[in-house]
């Protein structure tokens, strides 16, 4: 029969106040209870609502009038159970806890064997709620057989008796079972039985728990692991040691604060390096670098081991000993530039450089006679930039070897005394190498500019030329060497003319009569290969880059025209562009302090894509120590290694495609992929995808402005993937770079005008919800974080007098900004020639 009868009493009695829960005061309830408990007239049935109250004063009072009336009571609270809410169910849990084991046993099996889901987390509450005298029996067998939070409710329950616990015989491999789960009350339970078992196999499954995707239960794992070191359980030291070159830095970091909690610190450490130094580079580095968690407590250590008689020991003492900014790790690194290594020699000399410490100057200076570790040597010193190195520096700059006086030159580029400015010029103009003489270019303009002199780069440039080509034979040869010399941009040949120069802008024409048909065609097959010409003949155009020996650079278009072959040949300036050279803004110097996504320099045909391009890249080959690999069509600029490794392939030379190119750089272990020209939808995927996998990817579109870029990279893919896209470039976009080739004011060549789009957060919303629509407004208001429009450029270019208010207004798309910049005759010769262009109303102008 029913236990819970649902009759309303029609007399006023203390059981119906109670179930009324009109009760003015606890005191007042207790009153109620007693005189209830106190009825001979109470039965079964009338409490039967009480059993699932919320309050447990209620269900005890319940629990109270059923055991004292007796009779089967398992079946009748089962039958109960369907009609309950969730809560009064819980509820019902907590009453059931109270009575006889057998009726909480019969209870827990029948919600055991249920297959409803709701029973199984109601069969937890009871597991975890009831008394364990009650459940200990059923527990052995649910924490062996049962899954899910039913296993992980049993074995919390049977950790209150350890010895319980044992005889179940979950060992290591039950315990690794439930680490491995998925749900987290399992894995932390699994955390907290290898805590409170005893053996190395237990301890490297407590060890894993450092690297949990779940904070409380890595902070659980911490706690556990902490209490054991800190009593000098070395089973579980060597347990960390094995986290040592674990690809989480969190997980070493983490790992390497525990053992500092140890009581002896220099053991410790010894033993981190010993364990650590058989281990694969990548590994080591890894490892040394979680040391400097340490702090101070690791320098007396690593001075010591500075001396070691174990050469390798000594080394990666060297290694730690560098990361610390301590005036007490200068000496005993000086001391190893005596050592019998020579690796060991050079290390401490880079070290010794970093350091910033003047007192080892004298003994890098010792140092440039060791032929194994001069390099280092000159390196060192010109970080340090101390006076007393500059004459000793500046004997490199005749060495024999062009890597030493390379070296040299870039030594000295910290210094601003006077002598160097000098001695660098002077190399410039005499230099055998074209490269020396270039690099010489770029450090002469960088302290002339520290020093707030003005320089010309291209004056500069001539100057480095003036010995390159002087023996020459080819009419070609001397053509491009002339209009290099003469700081020209182009070269033109063309039939009916004699060759064409572009300088300053303006074309003029070389002295002489017009070339025949077979006179031009002669003059530009003089220099191609075998190759080049039948590609030439087949194709009737042929694009590729020319270098003359010491000379420079050359990017070439041959075609058919209609009197016969012609030719361009574009001067590429042999010193790479820097940010100051082409005005790009300083936000985008950002670049410097990626380390992965996307960054995409866009334009029209002909807008300086390739210089931005050169720029950012000569940029992060100054600021980072990365491997760049370019690939390019053709190589232009050709960037030395400075603080980055720099590798540059041509396509249709070192590569047949982009696409293929792109397939095997991510074998080649690059950190920047610079790819020159993003034309087609599969390189661009591919771009994509290298700067989702943690690469930083440098490339150019073909669009006229940053919004547009962001529309044709999601427009590449078909409709069904664009989503994803969004996302994804939503999360990989660092900054857009939009650009065109305005003419100057004063008439001397074109000055570039840069649109910005930074990455913001707002940005990168509007891009992941389809909304690229906004992302002009964005621009506009995030002049403080980058942004800036196309108009609000020319607008600055205005300001600085590069660029005429009227050529602003014609590009514009905001008129008003430049309105009152123009003036009216302006303003009424494009009214009076019917133009397209809105005049915008003057005052008192009929509406």
């Amino acid at each position: 029969m029913a236990i819970f009868s649902s009759k309303k009493s029609e007399v006023t009695t203390p059981l119906s106040q109670l179930k009324s829960g009109k009760v003015s005061s606890p005191a007042e309830q207790q009153r109620l209870i007693r005189e209830v408990l106190s009825s001979a007239d109470i039965r079964s049935k009338d409490v039967g609502w009480a059993l699932v109250a919320k309050r447990p004063e209620l269900r005890r009072m319940a629990v109270q009038v059923f055991k004292r009336t007796g009779g089967e009571l398992g079946k009748p609270l089962i039958a109960e159970f369907k009609d309950k809410s969730e809560g009064e169910q819980k509820n019902l849990i907590q009453a059931v806890g109270e009575f006889e084991a057998e009726v909480v046993g019969e209870v827990l099996e029948w919600l055991r064997a249920s297959t409803n889901r709701r029973y199984a987390s109601l069969l937890g509450y009871l597991i975890r709620s009831a008394p364990f005298d009650k459940i200990k029996t059923a527990l052995s067998k649910l924490a062996v057989d049962a899954t899910g939070e039913v296993r992980v409710a049993a074995i919390s329950r049977l950790r209150e008796d350890p010895k319980m616990l044992r005889q179940i015989g979950l060992g290591v491999e039950a315990i690794a079972v439930m680490i491995a789960s998925h749900a987290d009350d399992l894995r932390k339970a699994g955390y907290e039985l290898a805590a409170s078992l005893e053996g190395e196999r237990f301890d490297v499954l407590l060890v894993g728990g450092l690297g949990d995707s779940v904070p409380t239960i890595r902070k659980q794992a911490a706690s556990h692991i902490e209490k054991r070191v800190r009593d000098g359980d070395e089973v579980m030291t060597r347990a960390l040691m094995e986290l040592l070159g674990d690809g989480r830095h969190a997980v070493r970091s983490t790992a390497v604060d525990l053992l500092t909690k140890a009581p002896d610190t220099h053991q410790v450490v010894r033993a981190y390096l010993e364990a650590t130094k058989g281990a694969a580079g990548w590994m080591r580095d890894r490892a040394l670098d979680s040391l400097k968690v340490f702090g101070d407590a690791l320098v007396e250590p690593i001075i010591k081991m500075m001396s070691d008689s174990d050469r390798e020991l000594r080394l990666m003492a060297l290694l730690v000993g560098a990361s610390f900014d301590d005036p007490r790790c200068v000496e005993p690194i000086m001391a190893l530039l005596d050592d019998d290594d020579w690796w060991t020699r050079l290390t401490a000399a880079e070290t010794l450089g970093r350091s910033g410490d003047r007192r080892c100057v004298p003994r890098l200076i010792d140092l440039l006679e060791d032929q194994d570790c001069q390099w280092a040597a000159i390196e060192a010193l010109g970080v340090l930039g101390d006076e007393q190195a500059i004459r000793p520096l500046a004997r490199f700059l005749k060495h024999d070897a062009i890597p030493v006086r390379m070296a040299a030159v870039d030594a000295l580029a910290g210094f601003q005394d006077p002598r160097v400015l000098k001695a660098l010029t002077d190399r410039l103009k005499h230099d055998e190498s074209q490269v020396v003489r270039d690099r010489c270019v770029e450090v002469v303009r960088a302290i002339a500019s520290r020093q707030g002199k003005a320089t010309d780069r291209v004056e500069l440039e001539i100057l480095a030329r003036q010995k390159g080509g002087e023996h020459a034979t080819n009419r070609l040869d001397r053509l491009l060497i002339e209009v290099r010399r003469r700081g020209g941009s182009d070269l033109h040949i063309a039939v009916g003319l004699p060759p064409v120069m572009r300088l300053g802008g303006n074309l003029e024409r070389t002295p002489g009569g017009g070339l025949e048909a077979d006179e031009a065609k002669e003059l530009l097959f003089s220099n191609l290969s075998e190759r080049q010409r039948e590609t030439l003949e087949k194709e009737l155009q042929l694009d590729f880059c020319y270098a003359l020996p010491e000379v420079g650079r050359y990017r070439a278009n041959l075609f058919l025209q209609r009197r016969g072959f012609g030719g361009i040949f574009r001067v590429i300036p042999g010193v790479v562009p820097t940010f100051e050279d082409i005005g790009l803004p300083d936000h985008v110097a950002q670049i410097k302090d990626f380390h992965q996504g996307m960054v995409i320099v866009a334009g029209p045909a002909s807008s300086g894509k390739s210089t931005t391009l050169a720029a950012l890249v000569n940029l992060l080959n100054e600021e980072k120590r990365c491997h760049i690999l370019s690939l390019e069509e053709p190589v232009e600029f050709v960037h030395t290694n400075k603080q980055a490794l720099v590798n540059q392939r041509e396509v249709g030379k070192h590569t047949q495609s982009f696409a293929n190119a792109l397939r095997g750089a991510l074998r080649e272990d690059p950190d920047i992929i610079v790819v020159g020209d993003m034309r087609d939808p599969e390189v661009i995927r591919m771009a994509l995808e290298a700067s989702e996998t943690g690469h930083l990817v440098v490339g150019t579109l073909n669009t006229t402005s940053a919004p547009q870029t962001v529309d044709r990279i999601i427009d590449s893919f078909p409709p069904n993937e664009q989503q994803q896209v969004r996302l994804a470039l939503s999360e990989s976009l660092q900054i857009v770079v939009s650009q065109r080739l305005l003419p100057r004011m004063d008439g001397q060549g074109r000055v570039a005008c840069f649109e910005i789009l930074m990455a913001t957060t707002s940005v990168r919303n509007m891009i992941r919800d389809d909304k690229t629509f906004q992302l002009g407004a964005a621009m506009q208001m995030g002049k403080n974080q980058g942004n800036r429009t196309a108009d609000m450029a020319m607008l600055e270019l205005v300001e600085k007098r590069m660029l005429s208010a009227e050529d602003a207004y014609i590009r514009s798309k905001e008129k008003s900004l430049f309105e009152n910049l123009v003036s009216a005759d302006f303003l009424g010769d494009l009214k009076a020639s019917g133009s397209t262009i809105p005049v915008p109303k003057k005052e008192g102008d009929e509406r």
